[in-house]
């Protein structure tokens, strides 16, 4: 449709005044005469001048065309036609002109990126001013910002596109990733095989590459492999009594303690608390047990000639009269001391002993103590055994031989003439000591051990090199643990305070002493000391009395006010610290 026949449809409808004042519709078939008015429309989107129909003139008419054909008309190429705009500038903002003469909004296409979309589409229509939403499909990200449709239609920069998703990964510490070293770079939803070096277990997962470039969760590490081993019942681990950790392919030193034997040998550490086998136990042995291996009526050491230890797993021998019976098991005074093999001869600390005298290299005589001594001379003793407290001077050696276990074991020089020091020794008097101390003239030099094993030892006195040194006094004393073995008829060694040595003979142990009990073993209503007159101490054993009328009852018991001060025996009486007191004076 041409212009001209596309104004007469757009016009139609207006009412035109024309000449002479009637209505008239432009058409191409109305005869041209007479126009009417100056500038009255008329024609085919024509103007009236000078009694003719003319063209208008493109622009400068625009104003005639409005007031001859309505104010939506416009002088297009020499006709008055309906028209919004004749160039873009006649719109509004955002708006164009189109071929049409008519205002239309501006829109740019965005086209979407490769392996995405613009809202959602493979093609956005954006108005001016606006920018379309980019999208990536799955696995691809956004690069760039989206561009502004500008008012020519056309977007202004490049559109975004779609870079696929990679992660990248970096091989742990001690291990690889995909077999090396190197960085790796994974695609999306893609993972890697993580591994360790030898020595180290891998921890964690292997994580995906997720859609933002980052791993999934956090990459395996590799930590070093170790085990636990225990220590064993009786037994000790790298010295310890703990559970220690062993690096990978590493062992461990496992021992037993004295009377065990070490069974199975040491595993290594193979994976994470993983050893390559079982741990060693410590098994009691032949010496140590109560059975009797080789018959020959002992069960193990001290008293098994076959024994040189708890420790010997054998106790095997050919006592008492074969070649290689020791000599503290042949039945022989081997040393002519009159005492014969284990445990008679103090010099034997077990059957299975070698020699019957312990090594002593005094130039003096070393006697055997058995009792205490007083007054015992310096005079003619060598010089020859030097202590760790005093001086160096002249010395007095003396063997004592444990039976028992003690609790400890006290040698003292109380009351001596002389200044002295006295110390203990094992298992040789050449030995460094065990214990030393030292007294001046006047003062007591008491040396104690404690916790003391079954065995021989060196007793040694020195006059701390003082050239008035004349005698000293030697006192021991020796303290049986509670519930352990004693001996009854010793002088020099006893029960703790308030036990006594009792049981059958030979098997006597160190119980609570029925005055240091709660039972009232005598039925007096007194149940020990100090209430019982039977009880002259706590560590006395027996709580018979006469009391109060027998002729041994003591005076603090006996029911008299024996020195007339008005108060009788005890608690009554001060002068009576226990029921057992013999004067109330």
């Amino acid at each position: 449709m041409s212009v001209f026949t596309r104004a007469l449809w757009l016009v139609a409808a207006v009412t035109l005044f024309a000449c002479g004042g009637t209505t008239s519709t432009p058409d191409a078939s109305t005869p041209v005469s007479a126009c009417g008015g100056e500038g009255a429309g008329c024609g085919t989107g024509q103007l009236c001048r000078g009694n003719a129909c003319t063209s208008c003139v493109d622009v400068t008419d625009d104003a005639a065309c409005k007031s001859a054909w309505g104010a939506r008309t416009l002088c297009i190429s020499g006709a008055c036609v309906v028209a919004s705009c004749r160039v873009d500038a006649d719109c509004s903002r955002g708006l164009k002109c189109t071929s049409d003469n008519a205002c239309a909004a501006i829109t740019c296409s965005a086209p979407a990126p490769m392996n995405g979309t613009a809202n959602g589409k493979a093609t956005a229509t954006v108005g001016a001013g606006g920018t379309a939403t980019y999208g990536c499909n799955a696995g691809f990200a956004l690069m760039g910002t989206p561009p502004v449709c500008g008012n020519d239609g056309m977007l202004a920069g490049a559109a975004p596109t779609c870079a696929a998703v990679t992660c990248r990964v970096m091989s742990p510490t001690n291990g690889t990733v995909n077999g090396g070293t190197a960085n790796v770079t994974l695609a999306y939803n893609a993972t890697a095989t993580w591994a360790c070096n030898a020595g180290f277990t891998l921890v964690g997962t292997a994580p995906r590459c997720d859609g933002t470039g980052q791993l999934s969760g956090p990459a395996p590490t590799c930590a070093a492999i170790t085990c636990n081993a225990p220590a064993p019942m009786n037994g000790t681990i790298n010295g310890a009594t703990t559970t220690v950790t062993l690096a990978f392919n590493a062992t461990a030193t496992w021992a037993c303690n004295a009377g065990y034997v070490l069974t199975g040998t040491a595993p290594t550490c193979t994976g994470q608390n993983m050893l390559s086998g079982a741990a060693p136990t410590c098994a009691q042995t032949a010496c140590s047990d109560a059975v009797d291996a080789d018959g020959d009526g002992f069960v193990g050491f001290p008293t098994d000639p076959g024994c040189s230890s708890v420790s010997d797993n054998d106790e095997t021998d050919d006592c008492p009269s074969g070649p290689n019976c020791p000599a503290c098991a042949n039945g022989l005074d081997d040393d002519g001391d009159t005492k014969v093999d284990f445990p008679d001869d103090v010099a034997c600390v077990s059957a299975s002993g070698t020699s019957e005298l312990a090594a002593c290299t005094s130039a003096d005589a070393v006697t055997t103590f058995t009792t205490n001594l007083t007054a015992v001379s310096f005079a003619g003793t060598a010089d020859d055994v030097d202590l760790s407290c005093g001086g160096n001077g002249r010395d007095v050696v003396y063997r004592f031989f444990v039976a028992a276990p003690l609790a400890s074991l006290s040698a003292d020089t109380a009351g001596s003439a002389s200044p002295a020091a006295v110390a203990f020794r094992a298992p040789t008097c050449s030995a460094t000591d065990l214990v030393c101390a030292t007294g001046n003239l006047g003062a007591n030099a008491r040396a104690t051990l404690t916790t003391v094993a079954v065995g021989e030892y060196f007793i040694v006195v020195d006059d701390l090199a003082t050239p008035s040194a004349t005698t000293f006094n030697l006192n021991v004393v020796g303290i049986y643990p509670t519930a352990g073995r004693c001996n009854p008829a010793s002088t020099i060694l006893r029960c703790a305070d308030g036990f006594a040595c009792a049981g059958a003979a030979g098997a006597e142990t160190c119980v609570a002493a029925a005055c240091n009990d709660t039972v009232d073993a005598d039925g007096d209503g007194h149940p020990g000391y100090p209430t019982d007159p039977g009880c002259t101490s706590v560590s006395d054993n027996d709580e018979t009395d006469v009391c109060p009328n027998g002729p041994g009852c003591p005076v603090c018991s006996d029911g008299v006010d024996n020195d007339g001060d008005g108060q009788l025996d005890y608690p009554a009486d001060t002068a009576c610290t226990s029921a057992a007191g013999t004067s109330e004076n």
